[in-house]
């Protein structure tokens, strides 16, 4: 990983990082999951790209948690 790509699989690193990207202009996102296998999909990693080049790798398996709780604000109506 480059210096500005931030691998985040641990919760206390979760929450810190949702100030900066709430705080971005502008987001890019990406998500991969596991939706080609025959049980029920998974989100399994979740990338965000800020307009700097800082890039923050979610690990959601590792995470464990509902993203959708802790991310609301960035990926809801009130983010960029």
């Amino acid at each position: 990983m480059t210096a500005n790509t931030h691998l985040i699989d641990q919760p206390d690193a979760l929450h810190s990082v949702v100030p900066r990207l709430a705080a971005a202009t502008s987001l890019a996102i990406d998500c991969e999951s596991d939706g080609l296998h025959h049980w029920k999909s998974r989100l399994c990693v979740l990338q965000c790209a800020l307009p700097d080049g800082e890039v923050f790798i979610f690990d959601t398996l590792a995470l464990a948690l509902p993203l959708g709780d802790v991310l609301g604000e960035v990926l809801g109506s009130g983010g960029p």
